[in-house]
């Protein structure tokens, strides 16, 4: 059985065109800008396609908790969404970006950002890369004295 082709009245999240979560393209509309999404199921995820066309099942997960000042809040949640994480998502074998504001809980961090690896190998040469450290650069310039951060990663051990 083939592969479907994507509908043009498919509604899709796509960063790449806009740079902001929660716009809604159509699939045309992405596919006419030189790359794939695939419909996203809500504006707080970025999940790129791989170059196949297949969907990447992700099993290593890198988590960062961070604070931030209310003075930057604003400005942090607008360059997280629109810059870092779509930054982040052009290395090959990151497969999602999703960041979650805390409603529950003791600990100091107010948001955690997930970020998905098709494989644990693949999660530590990012963290070995001069991307990753670009990134790190680009947080602390940005916000170094504004935010705390604390980094985890985990492999999934089941299914």
């Amino acid at each position: 059985m083939g592969a479907r082709p994507a509908s043009p009245s498919i509604r899709i999240d796509c960063e790449f065109l806009n740079g902001f979560a929660g716009s809604r393209r159509t699939s045309s509309q992405c596919t006419s800008a030189g790359h794939s999404c695939r419909p996203a199921p809500g504006p707080s995820i970025l999940r790129p396609r791989t170059g196949s066309g297949r969907n990447v099942m992700a099993i290593a997960i890198f988590t960062v908790r961070a604070t931030i000042t209310p003075e930057q809040e604003e400005a942090f949640n607008r360059w997280y969404n629109g810059e870092h994480c779509p930054q982040l998502l052009r290395y090959r074998g990151a497969v999602s970006a999703r960041r979650y504001k805390k409603i529950l809980g003791d600990d100091k961090y107010q948001y955690m950002a997930v970020y998905e690896f098709e494989s644990q190998e693949t999660f530590e040469r990012f963290l070995e890369s001069d991307h990753a450290g670009e990134l790190s650069e680009a947080y602390d310039l940005n916000f170094g004295e504004a935010s705390k951060r604390v980094r985890s990663a985990y492999v999934q051990v089941w299914p």
